[in-house]
């Protein structure tokens, strides 16, 4: 191969700047997308803060960010404020920087975990009934961020399985 980039599995090209990469790939799909509002859904974890505050530093205009809604993926049982949290990081490093969003769907923490699981489970279905998500940011930790963590079965992926 010609290029100093080596093609990874898949087909995909590793990229030098993920963080650019990934606003630039936001960028274009908000671009394309096909109604009035852009769904994201985010993760957490340092590569994603460093991703979603190169996303808030796009210059003003890049999206309409009235026109976007956020979700947050989270399996575990961490409260909203903790600094653990998946949706205190998206907080803090996307939707206060760029002045809020049109639609804020964090993952519920305030009850036992198996009620949290299915009003998640709730919002996402109702979520696609309507439409697919325009986009989803996959985080991905090789364990528990903290001792705190509880991990949680969804209803409905109870038997699924990474292939």
């Amino acid at each position: 191969m010609s290029s100093s980039r080596a093609q990874g599995l898949d087909g995909v090209t590793p990229v030098d700047d993920v963080p650019a990469a990934f606003a630039a790939t936001v960028q274009e799909a908000f671009t394309r997308r096909s109604g009035a509002t852009f769904s994201l859904v985010l993760s957490g974890g340092p590569t994603a803060r460093a991703c979603y505050e190169h996303l808030a530093a796009l210059p003003a205009g890049s999206i309409d960010w009235d026109a976007v809604d956020i979700y947050i993926g989270d399996e575990r049982g961490v409260a909203p404020d903790d600094e653990d949290a998946n949706q205190r990081l998206a907080r803090e490093s996307l939707i206060e920087p760029v002045g809020g969003v049109h639609a804020f769907f964090p993952m519920p923490t305030d009850g036992p975990l198996a009620h949290c699981a299915q009003r998640c489970d709730e919002v996402l279905h109702a979520a696609l009934a309507v439409d697919a998500f325009d986009l989803v940011h996959l985080g991905r930790a090789p364990r528990p961020r903290s001792r705190r963590a509880h991990r949680l079965a969804l209803p409905g992926l109870e038997g699924a399985r990474r292939s």
